[in-house]
C-alpha cells in the first residue's frame, strides 16, 4: 500500500476528464478550421465563377450596383433557405 497526497490523489481521479477536455478542444478547434477553410474555397469557387460575367456586365455599361448585388442577396438566400431546411427536419423529427 503505497502513501499519496491529497493532490496525487486529485489528479489522477481528474487525469481522465483532463484528457477528454483537452481532446474535444483539439478536435473542435480542427473543426472550425476545416469549415472555414471549405467556406473560403466554395466563395472563391463562386467569385472565379462569376468574375467574367461581372466583368462583361461592367463592359456592356452595367452599374456596379447592379452588377455586384449579387453579392449581398445570394449569401442571404444561401442563410435562410439553410434555416428553413433545418427547422423543417427538426419538425418532422421531433414533431415540435
Amino acid at each position: 500500500m503505497s502513501m499519496r497526497t491529497i493532490e496525487e490523489q486529485i489528479d489522477n481521479n481528474i487525469l481522465e476528464d483532463r484528457l477528454m477536455t483537452t481532446l474535444s478542444g483539439f478536435f473542435g478547434a480542427l473543426a472550425l478550421l476545416l469549415a472555414a477553410v471549405g467556406l473560403y474555397g466554395v466563395i472563391s469557387y463562386a467569385v472565379t465563377r462569376r468574375t467574367r460575367e461581372i466583368g462583361i456586365r461592367m463592359a456592356l455599361g452595367a452599374e456596379r450596383q447592379s452588377s455586384c448585388g449579387w453579392w449581398r442577396g445570394t449569401p442571404r438566400r444561401w442563410y435562410w433557405s439553410a434555416r428553413l431546411s433545418g427547422f423543417r427536419r427538426r419538425w418532422r423529427c421531433h414533431g415540435s
